[in-house]
Parts: C-alpha cells; sequence; structure tokens
C-alpha cells in the first residue's frame, strides 16, 4: 500500500512549530522517493516549483513555495555504497558556521552544493526553511 503523504496540510502553518515538526517529518520521509513521487505529492499541497539534484550518490530534494524555499537531504540508502562509505565517516567535525557536522554528510553535501547554492541564489528573495536538529 503507498503511504499518503502531508495529510494535515490543507494550510501552511509555518509559524505553529507541531505542525513545522510535522511538515519537516513528511519532508524527510518524502526524500527518500524518487523525484516523480516527490513532485506529484509536493503538487498535491500546492508546491509546483521542484527540483531534484543527484550527484555521485548524493541526493537531495529543492521546493519552494512563493515565499519559502526549502532543501531535503536524503540519508543513509543501506544498499548504496556510497551512503555507507559516507557513514563510516560518523565522525563530527566543527562547522564553518556553527556547530557540528558529520563528516560524511559534509563530503556528500560538497557533492551538490554548488548546484544547491545557485539554486539559493536564483531564490534569494524566499527565506530558507529549516529544522534544527539538536544534536546529542
Amino acid at each position: 500500500m503507498s503511504r499518503n503523504f502531508f495529510q494535515e496540510c490543507e494550510t501552511f502553518k509555518w509559524n505553529d512549530i507541531d505542525w513545522k515538526n510535522y511538515f519537516f517529518a513528511e519532508v524527510s520521509a518524502l526524500a527518500y522517493h524518487d523525484g516523480t513521487r516527490a513532485k506529484r505529492e509536493l503538487n498535491k499541497i500546492g508546491i509546483t516549483n521542484y527540483k531534484f539534484l543527484e550527484n555521485d550518490g548524493a541526493q537531495c530534494h529543492i521546493f519552494s513555495d512563493k515565499e519559502n524555499i526549502i532543501v531535503a537531504f536524503r540519508g543513509t540508502e543501506p544498499k548504496e555504497m556510497s551512503d555507507v562509505k559516507a557513514d563510516l565517516l560518523a565522525f563530527k567535525r566543527k562547522s564553518k558556521t556553527e556547530g557540528r557536522v558529520h563528516m560524511g554528510f559534509k563530503l556528500e553535501l560538497r557533492k551538490l552544493w554548488p548546484d544547491i547554492e545557485a539554486l539559493l541564489q536564483r531564490n534569494k528573495q524566499k527565506k530558507l526553511l529549516q529544522k534544527k536538529i539538536k544534536s546529542f
């Protein structure tokens, strides 16, 4: 049976922390699907600006509405050798901006960063929505 995404997205409630947590959980789950499925699900809730990026095993979905832009990265896929290699680099390094970052993620991000940066630059009038995850 196919999972239905975004069941609680009749309207966007960016200022409601519980709704925002739900939305980003849905986005995180959707990131493991291909671009066609993700685009179809996002279209259902009115998000029509969509781009799927992939380079040497690193993947992310970038989508936006009129005011906001979101970048959702796909995490580990156990059958993908590049993901397994990235997970072997699980030690954290100091980030250039704040906090610490999983070294494997940082290396995967570098594969996509030029395309992500260009897309963000073209959409600089939009707010980059993010869900900060606390490290334990």
